[in-house]
């Protein structure tokens, strides 16, 4: 697959994702001239608690060269994807294991029992918290970049970014809807 494409989709699809909560957050206001490029800085100061996320950041030094995703289980390990690997860290950033895939995953999710889905080219794969493969399936279409992944109430979905489409998947693999021009 084509790395410069890969990193285009992956990088447009961060940017609407923070346009979207950027613009739900500042909700601008204009100026007395109807400026529409005009900011109330005080608006930014005045956001309500609970709409943003006050952390305190620190560097973590990652095992990994190209890394691709990321999520967090129940118990508050990071799972991140890199390397044709899964590294998995404790809270504190400390390397707990690492586990092959054999390609790359561009996307992670994790569900309420910590079963790990990775996006793996054009199949979804379903590993335990161990890095133990428990099944996988294909996704539909020839050609297939799958950027963001969730489990919610044991529906997978599936955001493909080439065609544009999102798969509703049962956690076992079978497709129960697609979303979008198909």
């Amino acid at each position: 697959m084509n790395k410069k494409i890969v990193t285009i989709a992956f990088i447009s699809t961060i940017i609407a994702a923070l346009a979207i909560v950027v613009s739900y957050i500042l909700k601008p206001s204009f100026d007395s001239q109807k400026n529409p490029y005009a900011l109330d800085i005080d608006s930014i100061s005045n956001i309500p608690e609970g709409k943003y996320c006050n952390v305190i950041s620190s560097d973590i030094p990652l095992p990994l060269e190209d890394v691709k995703a990321i999520a967090i289980d129940k118990d508050k390990n990071i799972f991140v994807s890199g390397d044709d690997k899964i590294v998995v860290l404790s809270v504190d950033g400390v390397k707990e294991k690492e586990f092959k895939t054999g390609t790359t995953a561009t996307a992670l999710a994790i569900d309420n029992n910590n079963v790990l889905y990775l996006a793996l080219e054009n199949k979804i794969s379903v590993f335990d918290r161990d890095g133990r493969p428990l099944h996988q399936w294909q996704v539909d279409g020839k050609a297939v970049y799958i950027s963001s992944l969730a489990v919610f109430n044991e529906v997978v979905y599936a955001a493909d970014a080439f065609q544009a489409l999102v798969f509703e998947y049962s956690i076992k693999g079978s497709l129960i809807k697609t979303y979008g021009n198909k």
